[in-house]
């Protein structure tokens, strides 16, 4: 088995730090496939979900956006923020998500950064919102 090192930070916390057969990835070109031994790479991370394959097993976690650098068969991942799915609080993700459809409503009222902000925000529960559906059955 190949496997890659792992690293997962963001601005509060270390989320994970292990070995790694696969880890799959959004970012702003398209979802991509990291494997042990990948070239060189990086790129921008959209937010969504972020799977890891080791053994068998996935473990999906969601990212809200940041940067991912390969080098030397070292996989970090520097993200906004990043949950495991059992971290997720569903009702205020929907919660926030609803206020936050609310808030976009009134887009003449909005000035260009703070609508920008919003969505973002929007994208990331949403986000949250499906992984979490998709994970949690």
């Amino acid at each position: 088995m190949r496997t890659l090192n792992l690293k997962l930070i963001t601005p509060a916390r270390t989320v994970l730090e292990e070995e790694a057969e696969e880890v799959v990835a959004n970012t702003r070109d398209g979802q991509i496939t990291i494997l042990a031994h990948h070239a060189p790479l990086v790129s921008i991370l959209k937010p969504g979900e972020l799977l890891i394959r080791l053994n068998g097993k996935e473990k999906p976690l969601v990212v809200a956006g940041g940067v991912i650098e390969m080098f030397e068969n070292t996989l970090v991942i520097l993200a906004d923020t990043a949950e495991h799915v059992a971290e997720i609080d569903l009702e205020r993700a929907e919660k926030r998500a609803r206020e936050l459809v609310e808030k976009l409503k009134e887009k003449s009222k909005l000035d260009i950064n703070t609508y920008t902000s919003l969505s973002y925000m929007l994208e990331r529960d949403r986000t949250r919102i499906e992984v979490f559906k998709k994970w949690r059955k």
